[in-house]
This record gives structure tokens, sequence and C-alpha cells, in this order.
């Protein structure tokens, strides 16, 4: 289970720390960050384990200029998750290349780690199936099979 979030330099959030429980509800006003801190978990979870579905998610948040704190002028973001007393950092400056130091199969798309965006269809659509995606980023799939270890299911606000 995922502890704790510390983000620095990312979007609109200059340096914060997250405590996440059993549950963990994000609320607050607009531009507040609420979307970031999702947003830094699927980044961290698309450079551990490369997936077609999350690749077109993330791919406007990946370039260092478009995601950094411009009201600080960051110079780097660092996003610091500490799940089972573990801590994988993931961090990039300036000209340079997202890098990651810990890379952990817990934070696997579709396998431990889920998403379905706030722009999901609604409930009079009906569901599309593949083999290979359990949920989609917009709740388009229904294909999951429970087993015996920890999911994590995060829903864009």
């Amino acid at each position: 289970m995922i502890e704790s979030v510390k983000i620095e330099g990312f979007k609109s959030i200059k340096s914060q720390e997250f405590e996440f429980k059993g549950l963990t509800v994000l609320t607050g006003l607009n531009s507040t960050g609420k979307s970031s801190v999702i947003q830094s978990l699927l980044l961290l979870s698309h450079f551990n384990f490369s997936s077609t579905e999350l690749k077109g998610y993330v791919r406007k948040f990946l370039a260092f200029e478009d995601v950094r704190n411009r009201y600080e002028n960051s110079r780097e973001i660092k996003i610091d998750i500490v799940a089972e007393h573990i801590s994988s950092l993931l961090s990039i400056k300036r000209n340079e290349h997202w890098e990651i130091n810990n890379k952990r199969d817990m934070f696997n798309f579709e396998e431990n780690l889920f998403y379905i965006s706030s722009n999901r269809i609604g409930q009079e659509d009906i569901a599309s199936y593949d083999e290979d995606i359990k949920f989609g980023t917009d709740g388009l799939f229904e294909n999951i099979s429970y087993k015996n270890h920890i999911k994590i299911y995060m829903i864009g606000i």
C-alpha cells in the first residue's frame, strides 16, 4: 500500500507531502494539486512498467517545461513515493530525462495500479472487452480478475 507521496516542483505544487491510509480522498479547490497527485502516481507507474494505455495519458505531462512549477521557477521535479516502507524516487532536471531509482512491481499499471479518469464513459455505454486491459483510463474495459494481493485504485478528479 502507498504510505506517502512527496512532490516537489511539479505543476502547482512547490513542496508537499501527502500521507495515505486505507482510503484517501483528495479534496480541494480548483487548481490546488489534486490531479497533480494522481498524475505523479501515473508517471511513476509509466516509468516502472510501460503500458500503451497509460503512455497515451501521461504523454501530456512528460516534458519538464510542461509540468515544472512555474511560480517557483523549479529547476528540478521530484516525486518520492513510499510504499511498504520502501521509497521510489522519480526525478527530472531541466534539459535531462526522467530517472527512477527503485522500480517496483506494485506500481505496474493495470496489474496493481488502476486509474479511471473523470471523463470516463457513462453507465449507459456498453463496456468493451480486451484480454490485456482490465479498466483502461476511460473505464472502457471490464476485464478484472481478483487475486490475493493489494490493488491500488485511483479515480481522476
